[in-house]
């Protein structure tokens, strides 16, 4: 995944796919309670397979 799809990823309403349920709220909830909580999240991926996230708390 691009640098610029990873940030799309965080994106309130933002889906990548369509043949699964969503409302492409998940990560963006995330990623805001982690960073409101003095931490951050990270994604490592490469295209067509599994993407790995990190969560550090502060």
């Amino acid at each position: 995944m691009c640098r610029e799809d990873q940030d799309k990823l965080y994106t309130m309403f933002k889906r990548f796919h369509d043949h699964v349920e969503g409302s492409g709220i998940g990560l963006y909830i995330v990623k805001r309670i982690v960073e409101n909580a003095g931490g951050k999240i990270e994604i490592t991926s490469e295209l067509g397979k599994v993407a790995e996230f990190k969560v550090y708390f502060g």
